[in-house]
Protein backbone atom coordinates (compact mmCIF):
# COMPACT_ATOMS: atom_id res chain seq x y z
CA UNK A 1 0.00 0.00 0.00
CA UNK A 2 1.73 3.28 -1.06
CA UNK A 3 1.71 6.04 1.28
CA UNK A 4 -0.81 8.52 -0.47
CA UNK A 5 -3.48 5.77 -0.45
CA UNK A 6 -3.13 5.57 3.11
CA UNK A 7 -3.10 9.33 3.45
CA UNK A 8 -5.77 9.29 1.46
CA UNK A 9 -7.82 6.80 3.45
CA UNK A 10 -6.98 7.80 6.56
CA UNK A 11 -8.32 11.40 5.52
CA UNK A 12 -11.79 10.05 4.10
CA UNK A 13 -12.48 7.71 7.18
CA UNK A 14 -11.50 10.74 9.70
CA UNK A 15 -13.74 13.06 7.26
CA UNK A 16 -16.93 10.82 6.95
CA UNK A 17 -17.13 8.38 9.95
CA UNK A 18 -18.33 8.83 13.37
CA UNK A 19 -16.14 7.09 15.92
CA UNK A 20 -19.05 6.95 18.62
CA UNK A 21 -21.51 5.19 15.98
CA UNK A 22 -22.12 1.42 15.35
CA UNK A 23 -21.05 1.02 12.08
CA UNK A 24 -19.47 -2.56 10.37
CA UNK A 25 -17.10 -2.07 7.54
CA UNK A 26 -16.35 -4.12 4.45
CA UNK A 27 -12.97 -3.74 2.60
CA UNK A 28 -13.43 -5.15 -0.80
CA UNK A 29 -10.32 -6.39 -1.77
CA UNK A 30 -8.75 -6.56 1.50
CA UNK A 31 -6.15 -9.18 0.71
CA UNK A 32 -2.71 -7.78 2.03
CA UNK A 33 -0.67 -8.88 -0.80
CA UNK A 34 2.51 -7.10 0.80
CA UNK A 35 2.58 -8.74 3.71
CA UNK A 36 2.70 -12.35 1.65
CA UNK A 37 5.63 -10.83 -0.58
CA UNK A 38 7.67 -10.26 2.44
CA UNK A 39 11.07 -8.58 3.05
CA UNK A 40 10.58 -6.07 0.21
CA UNK A 41 7.92 -4.31 2.33
CA UNK A 42 8.94 -4.86 5.35
CA UNK A 43 9.85 -1.12 5.38
CA UNK A 44 5.97 -0.38 4.91
CA UNK A 45 4.15 0.54 8.45
CA UNK A 46 1.05 -0.35 7.35
CA UNK A 47 0.26 -2.67 4.42
CA UNK A 48 -3.54 -2.50 4.34
CA UNK A 49 -6.26 -0.45 5.59
CA UNK A 50 -7.52 -2.43 8.91
CA UNK A 51 -6.40 -0.80 11.99
CA UNK A 52 -7.30 2.57 10.37
CA UNK A 53 -10.79 0.96 12.11
CA UNK A 54 -9.86 -0.18 15.11
CA UNK A 55 -12.50 1.46 16.79
CA UNK A 56 -14.81 -0.46 19.36
CA UNK A 57 -17.46 0.87 17.79
CA UNK A 58 -16.72 -0.25 14.52
CA UNK A 59 -16.81 -3.84 13.15
CA UNK A 60 -14.26 -4.55 9.66
CA UNK A 61 -14.40 -7.48 7.74
CA UNK A 62 -11.78 -7.94 5.12
CA UNK A 63 -13.44 -9.23 1.89
CA UNK A 64 -11.83 -11.09 -1.36
CA UNK A 65 -11.86 -13.24 -3.38
CA UNK A 66 -8.99 -15.82 -2.58
CA UNK A 67 -8.25 -16.30 1.20
CA UNK A 68 -4.61 -14.60 2.79
CA UNK A 69 -3.94 -12.28 5.32
CA UNK A 70 -6.25 -9.49 6.38
CA UNK A 71 -9.38 -11.77 4.34
CA UNK A 72 -12.44 -12.71 6.59
CA UNK A 73 -14.61 -13.61 4.00
CA UNK A 74 -13.94 -14.93 0.57
CA UNK A 75 -16.48 -14.62 -2.07
CA UNK A 76 -17.28 -17.25 -4.17
CA UNK A 77 -17.08 -14.93 -7.06
CA UNK A 78 -16.23 -11.53 -7.44
CA UNK A 79 -19.47 -10.21 -9.50
CA UNK A 80 -22.22 -12.84 -6.99
CA UNK A 81 -21.74 -12.18 -3.87
CA UNK A 82 -24.39 -15.27 -2.38
CA UNK A 83 -22.73 -15.43 1.28
CA UNK A 84 -22.75 -11.83 1.67
CA UNK A 85 -26.48 -10.62 2.94
CA UNK A 86 -28.67 -7.87 1.28
CA UNK A 87 -27.95 -3.95 3.01
CA UNK A 88 -25.36 -5.60 5.78
CA UNK A 89 -22.69 -2.80 6.10
CA UNK A 90 -22.38 1.01 7.16
CA UNK A 91 -19.63 1.41 5.45
CA UNK A 92 -17.49 -0.18 2.10
CA UNK A 93 -14.31 1.01 1.45
CA UNK A 94 -11.60 -0.30 -1.24
CA UNK A 95 -8.59 0.84 -2.19
CA UNK A 96 -6.08 -0.26 -4.43
CA UNK A 97 -8.42 -3.19 -5.95
CA UNK A 98 -10.30 -2.00 -8.78
CA UNK A 99 -7.69 -1.72 -11.35
CA UNK A 100 -7.55 -5.74 -10.81
CA UNK A 101 -11.36 -5.91 -11.52
CA UNK A 102 -12.53 -7.42 -15.07
CA UNK A 103 -15.56 -6.02 -15.28
CA UNK A 104 -16.00 -3.08 -12.27
CA UNK A 105 -19.50 -1.92 -13.08
CA UNK A 106 -20.47 -5.74 -12.12
CA UNK A 107 -18.62 -5.37 -8.89
CA UNK A 108 -20.32 -1.60 -7.98
CA UNK A 109 -23.78 -3.20 -7.93
CA UNK A 110 -22.71 -6.42 -5.42
CA UNK A 111 -21.04 -3.28 -3.66
CA UNK A 112 -24.92 -1.36 -3.99
CA UNK A 113 -26.23 -4.37 -2.93
CA UNK A 114 -24.81 -5.49 0.49
CA UNK A 115 -24.33 -1.36 1.27
CA UNK A 116 -27.50 -0.22 4.00
CA UNK A 117 -29.45 2.84 2.78
CA UNK A 118 -27.64 6.00 3.89
CA UNK A 119 -24.23 3.66 3.97
CA UNK A 120 -21.29 5.44 2.85
CA UNK A 121 -18.52 4.01 0.08
CA UNK A 122 -14.75 5.32 -0.15
CA UNK A 123 -13.14 4.01 -2.93
CA UNK A 124 -9.13 4.66 -4.29
CA UNK A 125 -7.92 3.07 -7.58
CA UNK A 126 -5.08 4.50 -9.53
CA UNK A 127 -4.64 6.66 -11.92
CA UNK A 128 -1.03 6.46 -12.51
CA UNK A 129 1.32 3.52 -11.51
CA UNK A 130 2.94 0.96 -13.14
CA UNK A 131 1.57 -2.88 -14.50
CA UNK A 132 1.14 -4.97 -11.44
CA UNK A 133 -1.38 -7.63 -11.97
CA UNK A 134 -2.69 -9.76 -8.82
CA UNK A 135 -3.55 -11.86 -11.09
CA UNK A 136 -4.89 -9.51 -13.98
CA UNK A 137 -4.25 -5.49 -13.94
CA UNK A 138 -7.09 -3.94 -16.11
CA UNK A 139 -7.60 0.19 -15.29
CA UNK A 140 -6.70 2.98 -14.69
CA UNK A 141 -9.21 5.77 -13.41
CA UNK A 142 -10.16 9.13 -13.55
CA UNK A 143 -12.57 11.09 -11.43
CA UNK A 144 -15.27 10.92 -14.41
CA UNK A 145 -14.98 7.10 -14.38
CA UNK A 146 -15.80 6.86 -11.09
CA UNK A 147 -18.64 9.40 -10.88
CA UNK A 148 -20.28 6.86 -13.55
CA UNK A 149 -19.88 3.39 -11.98
CA UNK A 150 -21.11 4.88 -8.88
CA UNK A 151 -23.72 7.49 -9.90
CA UNK A 152 -24.86 6.07 -13.18
CA UNK A 153 -24.39 2.72 -12.80
CA UNK A 154 -25.93 2.07 -9.55
CA UNK A 155 -27.11 4.74 -7.05
CA UNK A 156 -24.64 6.53 -4.81
CA UNK A 157 -24.31 10.49 -4.39
CA UNK A 158 -21.53 11.96 -4.66
CA UNK A 159 -19.98 13.36 -1.47
CA UNK A 160 -16.63 13.87 -3.01
CA UNK A 161 -14.39 12.70 -6.07
CA UNK A 162 -11.25 13.56 -7.23
CA UNK A 163 -7.47 13.15 -7.87
CA UNK A 164 -4.72 12.82 -5.19
CA UNK A 165 -1.52 12.45 -6.03
CA UNK A 166 -1.28 8.85 -7.81
CA UNK A 167 -4.60 7.76 -7.36
CA UNK A 168 -8.22 8.81 -8.28
CA UNK A 169 -11.01 8.17 -5.45
CA UNK A 170 -14.64 8.43 -4.99
CA UNK A 171 -16.60 9.13 -1.84
CA UNK A 172 -20.05 8.71 -1.80
CA UNK A 173 -23.87 7.66 0.00
CA UNK A 174 -26.32 5.52 -1.09
CA UNK A 175 -29.37 6.40 -1.61
CA UNK A 176 -31.96 3.83 -2.70
CA UNK A 177 -31.27 0.15 -4.64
Amino acid sequence: MHQNSMDLMTRLVTSYLDPKSKLSILDVGSRDVYAERGKKFKKLKYTNYKHLFNNPNWTYTGLDIESGPNVDLVVDTDYKWQNVGDEQYDVLISGQCFEHVEMPWRLVHQMERVCKKGGIVAVIAPFFCKVHRHPVDCWRYLPDGMRALFTKEVNFKELECDLSEYDSYFVGRKVSQ
